[in-house]
C-alpha cells in the first residue's frame, strides 16, 4: 500500500467490498488505519466489513472511533444501531438511531434501523410507526417494507405482513430478511407449503442458520435404494424432536437413516424405528450419501397442514427404563401425577418471552389429588428445591440425564404442563396429554389463535390474551386442572 496514497487505497477496499472480497477489503483498511488512525472512511468500511462477518465488538469499536471524530456523522450512527443490536445490546441501540435521526431527520436508514430495534425490544406499535416513517421518505425501501410486516406480524397482522413481505420482495428479490420473515407470517397462517418453502432462506446471509457445510449433496427427496441419508438435527432440541416424524417418510424411499443430533438426544432418537445410528454433532459421521437438515424436511415433501405427518406416538422411550421409572414412583399416591417444565435454555433469543418461574404455577398447588414431578433441567431446576406453598413437587432433575430418561419419566404421568420448550415437543411425540403455556406473539408452529395444533393431536394450547401477562394463563389451567381432565376444553 505505501506505493499509492490512503484515499486511494480506501477506493481499492470499497471495490474490493463490492466483489465480496471483504477479507481483502479488511486488511487494506487495517493498513490505512496503521498509518493514519484517524482516518474516518477507513474506520467507517472497517465498521462494515466487520459487521457484515458478524464481528460486533470490533466494528461498534471501529464506529464509536469514528463518531468520537465527528459526531455529526448521521449514517454512522445508525450503522453502530445495526451493531448494537446484532450483539445483544437494543438500548444502546435505539439511542444510536435517535443520535442519527437528530442529526438528519430524513435519514430512512436510521428510521428504518430504529424500528428494527423497537421491534427487537418489543415495542411493536411503536417499530410500525418508525418503519412507516422511513417509508414516507423512501417508498420503495425493501427492508423497511419487511421490517413493517415483521412488527405488524407480531401485532396479529399476518396478512397484511404478507402482502409487506411480497412488495419487499419485488423491489429486492435476494433479501434474505423479506424471505424469512415472509416464511414466519406463512407457517403462522398455516400456509406451510409456502411458508416451508421461503423457510429454506434460513441459510443464506452471515446471520443465517449455520448446518455442517457436508462435502456430500443435500437430499431432494429423490429414492435412496442402496445409498444412506444422514439427517441432520437443525437448532434447539424441541425443534429435532418435532421434525424427526418424518423418518417413516424418509424410510419408504429405501435408504439406511443416520442422525446427527445433539447429545442429549442421542439414546431416544437412537432408538427409533428406521433410524440406524444417532450420534452426537461433535462425532465424525459415517459414510454417507446425501443429507439433509431435519428442518427442510417439510419443504422437501411439501407438507400442508392436511398432509403433516400427525401419527403419534413416534417416539418411545426404552421399555426397561420405563419399568425402572415405575419402580421409583410406586406407590401411587395421588389421582394425578403431572410433570411441570417453566423455563427453556436461556441462551435462546425469545427465552424471557416463552420462559417463567415456578411461582407462577403457584395456582396449582391449591388442587386436590395433584402429585407434580418437575421435568426442569437447567439454573431454573434450582427453584424446585423451594416449590410454592402447599405445592407437592418431586424434583428428579439429577436424574434426567437425557431425554431417554425424560421420556421414561413421562410414560409413568398422566400429563405434562410445559412452557414453549423441548420436553413439551417430547410429550407430544409420545402421544402424552401435554398442556403448553404460550406467550403472545407464539412461535411460528403454534398458528394463530386455536387452542389444538396440528402437529401434535394430545396438546392443548393455553395462549396469554395480553403479551407478558401469564396470571390468566395460569388460572386457566387451574381450572381445567381442577376438573380433573387430562385434555382441556377450548381455552
Amino acid at each position: 500500500m505505501s506505493s499509492i496514497s490512503p484515499q486511494d487505497a480506501l477506493q481499492q477496499a470499497i471495490n474490493l467490498q463490492k466483489a465480496g472480497k471483504f477479507a481483502d477489503a479488511e486488511t487494506i483498511c487495517r493498513e490505512i488505519l496503521a498509518r493514519q488512525p484517524n482516518n474516518i472512511g477507513a474506520l467507517n468500511l472497517l465498521g462494515t466489513l466487520l459487521r457484515q462477518s458478524r464481528q460486533f465488538d470490533g466494528a461498534i469499536a471501529a464506529l464509536r472511533k469514528s463518531i468520537e471524530l465527528d459526531p455529526n456523522q448521521a449514517e454512522v450512527h445508525a450503522d453502530l444501531g445495526v451493531c448494537l443490536i446484532q450483539s445483544h445490546d437494543p438500548a444502546a441501540a435505539v439511542e444510536a438511531c435517535r443520535h442519527a435521526i437528530a442529526i438528519n431527520p430524513n435519514l430512512a436508514a436510521a428510521h428504518n434501523n430504529l424500528g428494527g430495534c423497537l421491534r427487537f425490544l418489543g415495542h411493536f406499535e411503536e417499530a410500525a410507526a418508525a418503519c412507516r416513517r422511513a417509508l414516507e421518505i423512501r417508498p420503495d425501501y425493501a427492508s423497511a417494507l419487511t421490517n413493517l410486516g415483521a412488527a405488524l406480524a407480531e401485532l396479529g397482522r399476518n396478512a397484511e405482513a404478507v402482502q409487506l413481505h411480497l412488495r419487499s420482495i419485488e423491489l429486492e428479490p435476494n433479501l434474505r430478511e423479506s424471505h424469512w420473515n415472509l416464511a414466519m407470517a406463512c407457517l403462522r397462517l398455516g400456509d406451510l407449503k409456502r411458508g416451508f418453502q421461503e423457510y429454506e432462506w434460513r441459510f443464506n446471509g452471515p446471520d443465517g442458520v449455520v448446518v455442517t457445510n457436508y462435502a456430500r449433496p443435500r437430499w431432494d427427496g429423490g429414492d435412496l435404494t442402496g445409498k444412506t441419508i444422514l439427517l441432520h438435527g437443525e437448532q434447539g432440541m424441541g425443534d429435532v424432536l418435532q421434525f424427526i416424524r418424518y423418518v417413516p417418510l424418509v424410510a419408504a424411499k429405501h435408504g439406511k437413516i443416520i442422525v446427527v443430533c445433539h447429545p442429549e438426544l442421542c439414546s431416544l432418537l437412537g432408538k427409533m424405528q428406521f433410524v440406524s445410528r444417532a450420534i452426537p454433532f461433535e462425532a465424525p459421521p459415517p459414510p454417507f450419501d446425501v443429507y439433509c437438515p431435519t428442518m427442510s424436511l417439510p419443504f422437501v415433501f411439501g407438507t400442508t397442514q392436511v398432509t403433516i405427518p400427525a401419527y403419534t406416538p413416534y417416539l418411545h422411550p426404552p421399555a426397561d427404563l420405563v419399568k425402572s421409572w415405575d419402580r421409583r414412583l410406586s406407590p401411587r399416591t395421588a389421582a394425578m401425577r403431572v410433570g411441570l417444565v417453566w423455563a427453556g435454555r436461556s441462551e435462546y433469543k425469545d427465552d424471557p418471552v416463552r420462559s417463567i418461574r415456578l411461582e407462577h404455577l403457584a395456582p396449582l398447588a391449591a388442587i386436590n389429588g395433584i402429585e407434580f414431578h418437575s421435568l426442569q433441567k437447567g439454573p431454573a431446576a434450582r427453584e424446585a428445591l423451594n416449590p410454592p406453598p402447599a405445592m407437592r413437587l418431586i424434583d428428579h432433575s439429577d436424574q434426567l440425564t437425557d431425554f431417554a430418561q425424560t421420556a421414561a419419566l413421562i410414560a409413568n404421568l398422566d400429563l405434562v404442563i410445559s412452557v414453549d420448550t423441548a420436553p413439551a415437543h417430547l410429550a407430544g411425540a409420545m402421544n402424552k396429554p401435554v398442556w403448553l403455556l404460550l406467550p403472545m406473539p407464539a412461535d411460528w408452529r403454534w398458528m394463530l389463535q386455536r387452542s389444538d395444533n396440528p402437529w401434535y393431536p394430545m396438546m392443548t394450547l393455553f395462549r396469554q390474551r395480553w403479551p407478558g401477562h401469564w396470571t390468566d394463563v395460569v388460572g386457566r389451567v387451574a381450572r381445567a386442572l381442577a376438573t380433573g381432565q387430562r385434555r382441556a376444553p377450548t381455552v
